[in-house]
């Protein structure tokens, strides 16, 4: 069992187990301070607010990794939570209307020792910058621009930031010998024009040259003119890159195919979901998807998988169950390092370093720096569309 630090026991959530580092992770007279928090964890709990938006663009994705999140919360109550009686409680709610104030005030309330970010609305980037303002441990599964966040010190990615994934995707499409490709543009999207950027600079990274670019109504003469150019370009593409999200690339994909359009779909992680097998996949059919990641095959791995269908009625699809599974893993292996589940220990177990085993995703690292770059490094892993289903192809390393 883990033997928690004395600070939860007693009371100070920057006492006994940091030492001189104290100051350093997480600023007094913020979130770590909250009185809320260290009653909470006198009584035995650490909270967990995790952001659930209402119904949008990308609410099947929220609404998965809330499940993953559920299973893991299940799976670490029941093996005695973070050891000496301290267990974990997951919160959903909507926070994306709250101004600052309203925001400290609600998660303060909740004795809210983390928050786990959407995953992804245009309103994570706001989310995350009003809750770093009073120094909130923060964990995002998704981290599309990383570059957004960085000045954010207690804000930590868990998934594949948009830079790697678009790298790994690459260097796998010139593998396969698409070399040409022609990119549709999401303009609007602040997600979608991220890793549209990701896409178009690791393509020259790796290879794979870009033919050309356009942005695309989703009626019959918006495709039916896209249709029209893509088909005009000599060498004619062998790949379409869409940063759009299911059912919208569903329904791309499909007026393509009808236009006589034989380029293969390549995607992004927002793809790797339900959805996009729901509506006409067979116009997706050998798309090739980046993903989050692979259920590992060992014992833990087929645990996920069996609790979560015990739990849900269906197997995971996609790797936002499994992202949301690890988002509370990377939580929990932090306090199980610190020996402590204070917010600031949690922090600087993060900052010193931490290799997160994989279960329902791949290994993860946080190296030790204090700078301020919290990403992890994992590999990327991709999947194509094959029969209605995603099939796994390979998980690139970084």
């Amino acid at each position: 069992m883990t033997v928690l630090c004395a600070a939860v026991l007693f009371g100070s959530l920057l006492g006994a187990c940091g030492g001189s580092h104290a100051s350093s992770a997480v600023p007094r007279g913020t979130a770590a301070d909250w009185p809320t928090v260290a009653r909470s964890l006198q009584q035995g709990t650490l909270v967990v607010v995790l952001d659930q938006p209402a119904a949008g663009a990308f609410s099947e994705q929220n609404a998965s990794i809330a499940k993953g999140a559920a299973v893991a919360v299940a799976q670490l109550n029941a093996a005695e939570g973070l050891g000496h009686g301290i267990h974990v409680k997951l919160e959903s709610q909507e926070l994306d209307d709250l101004s600052e104030g309203a925001l400290e005030q609600r998660l303060s309330s909740d004795a809210a020792a983390a928050l786990v970010l959407p995953c992804d609305t245009e309103s994570q980037a706001t989310l995350a910058a009003r809750a770093a303002h009073f120094g909130m441990l923060m964990l995002a599964p998704c981290d599309p621009d990383p570059a957004a966040e960085a000045g954010y010190p207690t804000y930590w990615p868990v998934g594949t930031p948009g830079p790697e994934e678009a790298a790994g995707l690459t260097r796998f499409m010139h593998t396969l010998g698409y070399t040409i490709a022609y990119v549709i543009k999401s303009p609007g999207n602040r997600l979608g024009e991220a890793l549209t950027r990701d896409f178009s600079a690791a393509a020259r990274s790796n290879g794979v040259t870009v033919d050309g670019s356009a942005g695309v109504t989703l009626t019959s003469d918006g495709i039916a003119t896209l249709a029209k150019t893509i088909k005009a370009l000599r060498p004619t593409p062998g790949a379409v890159f869409t940063a759009l999200e299911p059912p919208a690339v569903n329904e791309l994909a499909s007026g393509l195919q009808a236009q006589g359009v034989e380029a293969t779909v390549i995607g992004t992680s927002v793809m790797d979901t339900p959805l996009t097998l729901k509506t006409d996949p067979q116009a997706l059919e050998n798309a090739l998807v980046p993903t989050y990641g692979f259920v590992r095959e060992e014992a833990a791995g087929q645990h996920f998988t069996q609790e979560y269908e015990q739990h849900f009625g269906a197997a995971p699809v996609g790797s936002f169950p499994g992202l949301g599974f690890e988002t509370v893993r990377v939580l929990a292996t932090a306090a199980q390092k610190a020996h402590s589940a204070t917010p600031s220990a949690i922090q600087r177990a993060l900052l010193g370093g931490l290799t997160v085993p994989g279960v329902a995703l791949a290994e993860r690292t946080y190296g030790r720096n204090g700078a301020g770059e919290h990403v992890p490094v994992g590999p990327v892993s991709i999947e194509k569309v094959y029969e209605g289903r995603f099939e796994p192809m390979i998980a690139v390393s970084p």
